[in-house]
């Protein structure tokens, strides 16, 4: 709706209020109402537009995501929490004042369409949607012995309004519920060659949840709490930890050594492997991926995601961008927690630039939408 068309609908004694009336009241409003309030006319879109918060940029049919780097407490007061943003294209740090209060001391468990989960240091998971103040407490009952690892959310395929979340837990269990649930299920996955299964790594793929072990991947409908079947393989990597992921319409398994340290100055590579996965219903076999191709990964312990790097001049192609504490160098570097790998070259740069505004303690990729 263009600027022009709305500015007739409003009476003049509106269209004319005071601008510093106008921004007090703007400023008072979630991100989303505050860019919307630009387009209601043009002496409103003259006031507003020059204050807009700036973002970094997002294309729907390209995206690439934003790097989530902190939360603090916003100087405006206690309900209101700055959320610093960095743009891989541009290399530049955002700042962004968002409606709700401060979380800079939970831990960022997952990220999916513009949300956020969180856990809080009552072990309280918390779903935020930071750019409109949506705000949803998980529950806590079912979960009262974990401690949530990683969550993952998807919408219910008979349902596309209805939000479920799955989570994997320290100790190695699963759970899920849905929001409006006052409970989290366990999902059992009981075998006679595996009573006690420990997973590492969970993801959605083609509308089922997939875990992985060392010793077996498992898959789950979304209609059943219980294992729909378990998919065996051989896995002799002892001291690797193993993640799930979706990369060219298949799913894949990215191992990381977990043993040893990465260099980012002399350029030693941490060892990292990438296995396609190919499914039948008892039995798991998988090849090794040689290269990706013109496509790049967004690596994080709590969420992943793969993006082809055409039409991204700035995306480095056959790589991995990542994010997460396995895979860390040492911590005497400031810029230990975001890096990329060349899968090619097999070597690790970091990303951000040495005169990072902070010390990124616990990034995590973040689509807005």
């Amino acid at each position: 709706m263009s600027v022009n068309n709305m500015s007739h609908r409003i009476p003049d004694s509106w269209a004319s209020l005071p601008p510093d009336l106008l921004l007090s009241i703007a400023n008072s409003l979630d991100v989303t109402t505050f860019i919307r309030l630009s387009a209601v006319c043009i002496s409103w879109a003259s006031t507003i537009r020059p204050c807009l918060p700036s973002f970094p940029p997002f294309r729907r049919d390209q995206p690439i995501p934003w790097l989530l780097c902190s939360a603090q407490k916003s100087d405006t007061g206690p309900n209101h929490s700055d959320l610093t943003f960095y743009d891989l294209i541009t290399a530049v740090y955002y700042s962004v004042q968002i409606p709700v209060p401060s979380f800079c001391d939970h831990q960022w468990l997952g990220s999916y369409k513009g949300w956020l989960v969180t856990l809080d240091k009552q072990l309280q998971l918390h779903l935020i949607k930071p750019l409109t103040g949506a705000h949803v407490l998980l529950p806590s009952k079912g979960i009262e012995n974990e401690h949530p690892k990683k969550v993952v959310l998807c919408h219910h395929p008979d349902n596309p309004n209805e939000l479920q979340a799955f989570c994997l837990t320290q100790q190695g269990c699963l759970v899920s519920t849905k929001l409006g649930d006052e409970s989290w299920t366990r999902m059992n996955c009981k075998h006679f060659f595996l009573p006690n299964t420990t997973y590492e790594d969970i993801a959605i793929y083609e509308g089922k949840l997939y875990a992985v072990s060392r010793d077996v991947l498992s898959c789950w409908n979304h209609r059943s709490s219980s294992a729909q079947h378990l998919i065996a393989y051989s896995d002799h990597y002892f001291g690797w930890t193993r993640y799930l992921l979706e990369w060219n319409s298949e799913l894949v398994m990215l191992m990381i050594n977990k043993n040893e340290m990465v260099s980012f100055e002399n350029h030693t590579p941490k060892p990292v492997k990438l296995y396609k996965l190919k499914l039948t219903y008892y039995v798991c076999s998988y090849s090794r991926v040689r290269s990706l191709k013109n496509d790049a990964l967004f690596f994080g312990a709590d969420c992943s995601y793969a993006v082809s790097s055409s039409g991204h001049d700035d995306i480095q192609r056959n790589c991995i961008y990542f994010t997460n504490q396995v895979s860390r160098c040492s911590q005497s570097h400031e810029n230990h927690n975001f890096g990329v790998f060349d899968y090619g070259k097999r070597t690790y740069t970091p990303c951000c630039p040495q005169d990072s505004p902070m010390h990124l303690t616990s990034p995590i990729w973040f689509w807005p939408c």
